[in-house]
């Protein structure tokens, strides 16, 4: 019996291979039989429908049987199943970045509406902290600190700064100074803002010592409602009054 084995043929660049059947007596000359297969056949299909393995074997004839296209297409397939995998990979990480950008915009956006909210609340906090100041002046009961009328001297343009430190003799240093238009014997107020809105509230008014272009130093007018800290906030006027 003959023995079958795979060859390849290469041409150039191009590689092909067949199936090669070799006969028993095949030390001596022997005849050649080449073999193409149908499209869509293989090799092996065709030396089993055709037993023409048999024949050559008989006959003392070398077939030789193209495999070449249906190898290439295998490896064709191959490859593509590849190319397509790695596009599978590539499509769910595009997809995770996009899920992931989403749930920062969302983040994002709640947090800018949380900020937004948390602003009006204080601006409608102050003014309602303004019109008890005014209640307080025209003798009205109210929470605030009473102030004196005759003692204010707010600057004539309006300015804010924060309380850069505040020492324990009730001495406070603040972020703004002559270059806002402070001079000595300025007044101004200072309140206190909060995330949480019970935790916002008015301190009193403070008269200002000493001014550098960039800083300032103010005193209590009265006691204050409770200790500045540093962060508190200083300006002219209080939103709405």
């Amino acid at each position: 019996m003959g023995q079958t084995q795979r060859i390849e043929l290469s041409i150039g660049n191009l590689r092909r291979y067949a199936l090669l059947r070799k006969p028993r007596n095949y030390s001596k000359p022997c005849a050649l039989l080449i073999m193409l297969h149908g499209a869509g056949g293989t090799a092996a299909w065709t030396l089993d429908e055709t037993e023409l393995d048999k024949f050559a074997d008989e006959k003392d004839i070398v077939l030789q049987t193209a495999v070449a296209e249906s190898s290439r297409r295998q490896e064709q397939n191959a490859q593509m199943s590849e190319i397509l995998k790695a596009e599978v990979i590539r499509n769910k990480e595009i997809s995770k970045k996009l899920e992931d950008t989403r749930a920062e915009e969302i983040n994002q956006r709640i947090a800018a509406q949380t900020f937004k909210s948390t602003n009006e609340r204080l601006e409608v906090q102050l003014r309602e902290m303004a019109k008890d100041m005014e209640r307080t002046k025209s003798g009205g009961s109210s929470a605030l600190t009473q102030v004196n009328k005759a003692s204010k001297n707010p600057p004539p343009d309006n300015i804010e700064g924060m309380v850069k430190v505040a020492d324990a003799s009730g001495l406070i240093k603040i972020s703004i100074g002559s270059d806002a238009g402070l001079i000595k014997g300025h007044t101004l107020e200072v309140f206190r803002l909060s995330s949480v809105a019970t935790q916002s509230k008015y301190l009193g008014t403070v008269r200002i010592l000493e001014v550098t272009p960039n800083e300032a130093v103010a005193q209590p007018v009265k006691p204050l409602s409770d200790k500045p800290i540093a962060g508190d906030r200083v300006a002219s006027r209080i939103l709405g009054s």
